[in-house]
């Protein structure tokens, strides 16, 4: 078992029974917890297999929840840095945004100076650990890099006794990788193997033309009352090597700046969607002027690493999916995960935290429909509220657009005291605000028919009303 005497200094000391509370939930074994927001359970959950002398993997969504919230719970805790982080690969990022956007594959480090310092290789430096923490993208590019820099990582995350899987309602609704089945690029001439890839992608787009017809004559009955995905197979997918020199020359392109910033994103998307065997090509309308039709993956690339992960190499463990907004898609979703019986247990509310909370809601429904109609008066009742309350807020919108277009409208009434975010930004989910007021915006926002890829059901109605459901609990879980 891992010595203990490094995480020493700085501990985090907490009431008790939150220890206690988490230390018989991983009796229970693999348990899917939903908790109270605020309540302290990952520091809980750190000390706890600290003081039982367990090895604790956390897994989360950002790298924001890893440096903040599980560094302060975790004194020597060692994270595994996304790829961006490598200092050769960052003095590059910094000149250049969009590679930060595209697969990045570390460099030899026995041929950099840095690394017998660097965080990337802490993990390599350490004979052993007593937390370890990266995100689930990290995870995956683990499971399918080649090479013993990632074999070694993987073999020591594996011995994990308890693997802590963060913010568990972002692995019920992924996000998906979406093209437009109408795409289409100009791949300058010399990047042979990223042409191939562009063929490929048209006969692929030629081959199921007949859908494209299909969804959009039944989208005319209303896209908004049926379900308008249809499963379709790869049975092409792009072997690793494929993929690998086509990522090699996307990012030449970006370095070079060939192509346009969009166009290599859209290749971006295109060499994940051809990479899968299984995806999904449906109808999607964000708003009446932006209906079109799209080829879809998402779930099964993310579902499939993870799965490998859990039922392949830390089988053994006690699985904890952890959040305060918890939900599966269907029954037994987090137990197919695990590949093993996940219970469903509830983490007391022992400090009271919810019983601090007190929420106002407005007397109207806000849309994406009513949105511009009704910015007038959502300024004027920010201004209100802040007028009112003399301190800090904290404002989350709908998505992104919606949040820089009030931020920009705020900045003009002097209002700098307004912090603007929007829903699952790296600010918004597991990570310390101090804030004491909050203005939600609406719900987050999703298109009418993006859920249809995800839905269940013998029939097109109840595949319909799934997604309806689906679409509702994920833009409830992630407020």
């Amino acid at each position: 078992m891992p010595n203990d005497e490094a995480q020493t200094e700085n501990e985090p000391i907490l009431d008790q029974r939150l220890i206690d509370a988490v230390k018989a939930i991983i009796d229970k074994g693999s348990c899917a917890v939903s908790k109270p927001v605020r309540e302290g359970f990952t520091t809980s959950c750190v000390i706890a297999c600290k003081e039982r002398n367990e090895r604790l993997l956390i897994l989360a969504p950002t790298s924001r929840i890893l440096k903040e919230t599980v560094s302060n719970a975790a004194a020597g805790n060692i994270r595994i840095p996304g790829n961006i982080e490598c200092p050769l690969i960052k003095e590059s990022v910094r000149s250049n945004e969009i590679l930060a956007k595209l697969p990045l594959f570390l460099p030899n480090c026995d041929e950099c100076n840095a690394s017998d310092w660097c965080d990337v290789r802490e993990i390599h430096r350490a004979k052993d650990f007593l937390t370890v923490s990266l995100t689930y993208a990290k995870l995956e590019a683990l499971m399918v890099s080649v090479g013993p820099t990632a074999s070694e990582i993987r073999r020591k995350i594996s011995t994990a006794d308890v693997v802590f899987l963060d913010e568990s309602h972002q692995l019920s609704l992924p996000n998906s990788v979406m093209v437009k089945i109408s795409q289409t690029l100009n791949v300058p001439s010399k990047y042979r193997s990223l042409q191939n890839v562009y063929r490929d992608w048209v006969t692929f787009c030629k081959y199921n033309s007949d859908f494209e017809y299909y969804l959009k004559e039944h989208a005319k009955d209303g896209y908004s009352s049926q379900n308008l995905s249809i499963p379709i197979t790869n049975p092409n997918a792009l072997t690793y090597e494929r993929q690998k020199k086509a990522w090699g020359q996307l990012r030449q392109i970006a370095e070079e700046k060939t192509m346009a910033d969009e166009d290599i994103l859209s290749m971006r998307d295109i060499i994940i969607i051809l990479s899968a065997t299984e995806l999904t090509i449906g109808f999607i309308s964000a708003a009446p002027n932006e209906e079109a039709i799209y080829f879809m993956t998402g779930q099964s690339r993310e579902y499939r690493t993870l799965k490998e992960f859990l039922t392949k190499r830390v089988f053994h463990a006690k699985h904890l999916y952890v959040s305060g907004t918890l939900f599966e898609p269907h029954p037994g979703y987090f137990s197919e995960l695990s590949g093993k019986e996940v219970k469903n247990v509830l983490f007391p509310d022992i400090r009271g935290t919810i019983k601090k909370l007190t929420l106002i809601p407005d007397r109207w429904k806000l849309s994406s429909r009513n949105f511009d109609e009704k910015f007038p008066e959502i300024v004027e009742t920010i201004k209100m509220i802040a007028a009112k309350e003399k301190q800090p807020i904290y404002l989350i919108a709908p998505n992104r657009k919606k949040a820089k277009r009030i931020r920009i409208r705020l900045e003009k009434e002097r209002l700098s005291d307004i912090f603007v975010d929007y829903y699952r930004s790296d600010f918004s989910m597991g990570v310390e605000r101090s804030e004491r007021v909050c203005i939600s915006l609406g719900m987050a926002e999703t298109p009418v028919n993006s859920c249809d890829a995800l839905a269940r059901g013998e029939t097109d109605e109840e595949r319909w009303i799934d997604s309806r459901r689906l679409r509702t609990q994920g833009g409830q879980s992630i407020a």
